[in-house]
C-alpha cells in the first residue's frame, strides 16, 4: 500500500494577473483528476501573478503540467511522503523559461539558533548539544534565552493533512511565499552546517528523539527554536506529560527556506524582471 501524501505547489503565471474563474476551473479539474478528498488550501496576495496550493492525497498529484500549460504558466512542486524520505522540489517550465524541468531532494536553511531554559546552564554546555565546532560562532546569553549566529543547509520531511471535506478555500495573504503552520510529520534528514565541528544530529538529536521519555542530561534545556530571516523553521521542544514526557520536533519548511541552486537563480531572475 503506497503512504499517503503532501503537495506544496507555487504558480506563477507568465504575463499579469491571473484569471481566477480559469485558475479555479483548473483547480477542479487537478482536483477530479486525483481524486483529491482533502481541502485545497490556496494562498494569493492582491498583485495575483501567482498562488500556492496545499494539500494531502493518497498519491503524489499528477498532471499539473497538462492542466497548468506551460504556455501559460511556470511551477514548482515540494512533495512530502507520510513514510518519512525527505522532501523533493520539481519544477515544470513556461515555455520561455531558461531552465529545465527537473526533480531532486529539497534543500532548507537556517540562519540563526535560540535556546529557551536555563540559559547559564545552556551557555556552558553548548557544545554537549552541538559538538566542539560550536565555539567558532558567534553566541550570546541573552537572559531569556541563548542566541547563536550559525548557518545550515539540510534534507527534512514535511508531510502534513487537510480535513477531508473536499472544499477549495482561497485564503489573502500579505505576500508570497507564506509561512504557514507547523508539520503534521517531520523528520530531519542530512545537515551541512557552515562551520566545521556541529554533530547536532548525533549529539542531541537522534539522543532524545529516538528515546521515549528524551535525555534527562539535558534537563537544563527547555526548547531549541532553528530561524531563517526571523521565522522558525523547526521547533524542538521538552513536553511535560506525567509519565510520557518527552521531546517534539515540529517543522514548518517551504518555499520561504528553500535554497536548491536552480530555484534561487530562478528567483534572482524573476526579481530582475520585476525590477526592470
Amino acid at each position: 500500500m503506497a503512504n499517503y501524501t503532501s503537495c506544496k505547489i507555487h504558480i506563477e503565471q507568465v504575463d499579469g494577473k491571473l484569471d481566477l474563474e480559469l485558475f479555479e476551473t483548473k483547480l477542479n479539474i487537478l482536483k477530479e483528476e486525483n481524486n483529491i478528498g482533502q481541502t485545497i488550501q490556496v494562498y494569493c496576495c492582491s498583485e495575483k501573478s501567482s498562488f500556492e496550493i496545499r494539500f494531502g492525497s493518497k498519491w503524489y498529484a499528477s498532471m499539473i503540467d497538462e492542466i497548468f500549460l506551460p504556455s501559460k504558466y511556470k511551477i514548482w512542486v515540494i512533495g512530502s511522503d507520510e513514510g518519512g524520505t525527505s522532501d523533493y522540489v520539481k519544477y515544470y517550465p513556461s515555455t520561455n523559461s531558461s531552465l529545465n524541468e527537473f526533480t531532486e531532494k529539497a534543500l532548507y536553511k537556517f540562519d540563526e539558533i535560540e535556546l529557551r531554559g536555563d540559559t547559564n546552564k545552556i551557555f556552558e554546555n553548548l557544545k554537549e548539544i552541538f559538538g566542539w565546532g560550536i565555539n567558532n560562532s558567534r553566541r550570546w546569553n541573552r537572559g531569556e534565552f541563548v542566541e547563536i549566529e550559525l548557518s545550515g543547509i539540510y534534507k527534512s520531511n514535511n508531510y502534513f493533512n487537510h480535513d477531508y471535506d473536499s472544499k477549495v478555500i482561497f485564503n489573502s495573504v500579505d505576500s508570497l511565499p507564506y509561512v504557514d503552520d507547523f508539520n503534521d510529520k517531520t523528520e530531519l534528514w542530512e545537515m551541512i552546517w557552515d562551520v566545521d565541528g556541529i554533530d547536532f544530529r548525533n549529539t542531541f538529536y537522534q539522543e532524545v528523539l529516538n528515546c521515549p521519555s528524551g535525555k534527562t542530561q539535558f534537563d537544563y534545556l527547555k526548547s531549541i527554536k532553528f530561524k531563517y530571516k526571523g521565522a522558525t523553521t523547526n521547533l524542538f521542544e521538552w513536553n511535560e506529560n506525567g509519565e510520557r514526557s518527552n521531546w517534539g520536533h515540529k517543522a514548518i519548511n517551504n518555499y520561504f527556506n528553500l535554497v536548491n541552486t536552480k530555484y534561487l537563480m530562478h528567483q534572482n531572475e524573476r526579481n530582475t524582471e520585476g525590477n526592470m
